[in-house]
């Protein structure tokens, strides 16, 4: 299993009335929503002069996580070390130890915020803001090969890999979290508003059955979209290929009616589309997605900003607020 991760800013948008299906997302140049006609348009979504009417969309609290001016910092997710883990690692803590040294076991992302974002997310300091990806679980990697993923020598890409499970009614699965801290004494960071997108959900294209099939479950979410689609749903010209297994905010609950158990089709995403994600205090949000079409590593993406609608139909992005 590979999985890239990518992520992006929005602002929390509003809603039209009635609207269950996802927050208008904040385009990089547009102060509106999108057009009734645009086919990244969400359920729910009001006429042309409607949405042209609203009021401009405040994209002051949004986070724009950009890897491309990213360095690995420590490259040990789970003490399993990675690609190049004999560099020396960047960690103060780690001075004079390389990148898969056990006096780290994490993947670090430095540099991941822009300078200008910094002072409103660290009190005011230009402190810089890293990522660090830990594995909460036992970690099986597919050889030592999680590494940043380039475009024309820019990073793009984290990477992240998992080994297959061998058989067909096999599973092999890691636990992950994701912490913005800084650099200078390691204090968690509070990001107002994200986007974590995974990307290249596939399985074993030579065997049938959930022979390699990629799932991921992931806590603590807002709201998700799929594919090209905003809110819960796909846009129409664009079907995503990732099943919508289940979702939770701990009060209602949707899922395809197979014992939370993926089905291998997209036929029952739909029983998902009306749930009330829960942004009050209490249980949080949970949701289970996973591959429903084959592939290979020649396709997987190399940059998150020129996706194929092939690339684009097997990636999934969650949103957090807090």
């Amino acid at each position: 299993m590979v999985t890239p991760i990518g992520g992006s800013g929005t602002a929390a948008g509003w809603r039209d009335a009635g609207d269950k299906s996802g927050l208008h997302s904040c385009p990089v140049s547009a102060g509106e929503a999108r057009l009734q006609g645009d086919k990244h348009k969400i359920t729910g979504e009001g006429t042309s002069s409607e949405c042209c009417s609203s009021p401009a969309m405040d994209c002051s609290n949004d986070l724009l996580m950009d890897i491309h001016a990213s360095t690995v910092l420590h490259n040990n997710l789970g003490g399993e070390g990675g690609k190049d883990g004999d560099d020396a690692s960047l960690l103060p803590e780690c001075d004079g130890l390389t990148q898969n040294d056990d006096c780290s076991r994490a993947m670090v992302f430095g540099n991941v915020v822009a300078p200008a974002q910094l002072p409103g997310l660290t009190g005011g300091a230009q402190i810089g803001i890293d990522l660090w990806v830990e594995a909460t679980t036992d970690y099986v990697p597919a050889g030592e090969l999680n590494h940043l993923r380039e475009s024309n020598d820019v990073p793009t890409f984290g990477e992240i890999n998992l080994r297959g499970p061998g058989d067909q009614d096999g599973l092999n699965s890691v636990g992950l979290t994701f912490t913005f801290k800084r650099r200078d004494n390691r204090a968690e960071v509070t990001i107002p508003w994200m986007q974590l997108t995974f990307f290249d959900f596939d399985q074993d294209p030579n065997q049938g059955g959930n022979a390699g099939r990629e799932c991921v479950e992931a806590t603590g979410f807002v709201d998700y979209a799929l594919s090209s689609g905003g809110g819960n749903t796909a846009a129409s010209d664009s079907p995503t290929t990732i099943e919508t297994v289940q979702v939770s905010n701990g009060a209602e609950s949707c899922g395809n009616g197979n014992n939370g158990e993926p089905r291998g089709t997209t036929a029952y995403n739909n029983n998902c589309n009306a749930i009330d994600v829960n942004t009050q205090p209490g249980a949080m949000n949970t949701g289970k997605w996973c591959s429903t079409v084959g592939g290979t590593g020649g396709d997987n993406p190399n940059n998150p900003q020129e996706l194929d609608e092939e690339k684009d139909r097997k990636s999934t992005r969650l949103n957090s607020s807090h």
